[in-house]
């Protein structure tokens, strides 16, 4: 999506995301962003993207590499 410049544009973008693929029957129930707004669970700061591990907050990625 990249930068946004207002603060109600991210909730039009995830409010029309939605609409869109649940036409297409692929209903959308889980967000995470680093947009605190947009997150249903505030309080987890870390969460996994592809099970990748990615802090929200911070806005980075954590990759674990078995040996």
């Amino acid at each position: 999506m990249g930068q946004v410049s207002t603060e109600e544009e991210p909730k039009n973008v995830k409010s029309k995301a939605t609409e869109i693929m649940s036409k297409g029957k692929f209903p959308l129930g889980k967000w995470e962003s680093n947009i605190e707004a947009l997150n249903n669970d505030k309080e987890r700061a870390k969460t996994k993207l592809l099970d990748v591990g990615w802090n929200k907050k911070d806005d980075t990625f954590a990759v674990e590499i078995d040996q």
